[in-house]
């Protein structure tokens, strides 16, 4: 058995992708097109079989200059690449960048909301404190406690 790609599509995606019907795409199966069963394609492996018995064949005897066979093997590759993204995103492993963006961003307010904080909250304690190894004792035990919040809120 063949290794799959990883782009396991129906019927109904694969006739999407190439830009064709759903029969068109039975008819392939008649013609020996591979699937991984009924119904079911590796979408690589569909793409490889389509080019060499259906597009290249016309195209490289269409074109005495391979130029354009090349651009249109480049288009369905990125075709290709572009679905597995889509099915990458559907089942959680990508994320939309302008979300990623704005949790980064958010987590960075936290952090320095908790840093900027500190301050504010030592300021009366430190100001009648005269021993430096305790004021240093004191802002250790701050920052540790606002690194500790921050690390729990990931959880």
């Amino acid at each position: 058995m063949k290794k799959q790609s990883g782009i396991i599509v129906t019927s109904k995606q694969a006739a999407s992708f190439f830009d064709v019907t759903t029969k068109t795409i039975r008819q392939w199966s008649l013609d020996g097109s591979p699937k991984v069963k009924q119904n079911t394609y590796d979408l690589k492996a569909l793409f490889d079989w389509w080019w060499k018995t259906k597009a290249g064949e016309r195209a490289l005897s269409d074109y005495s200059d391979d130029s354009e066979a090349r651009s249109r093997e480049r288009y369905w590759q990125a075709k290709a690449e572009e679905k597995k993204m889509q099915v990458e995103e559907k089942k959680g492993n990508l994320i939309d960048k302008s979300v990623r963006d704005k949790a980064e961003f958010s987590t960075g307010v936290l952090i320095r909301d908790a840093i900027l904080n500190i301050p504010d909250r030592l300021s009366p304690i430190l100001a009648a404190e005269a021993e430096a190894e305790k004021v240093n004792r004191m802002l250790m035990k701050e920052l540790r406690a606002a690194l500790t919040e921050l690390s729990e809120m990931g959880e």
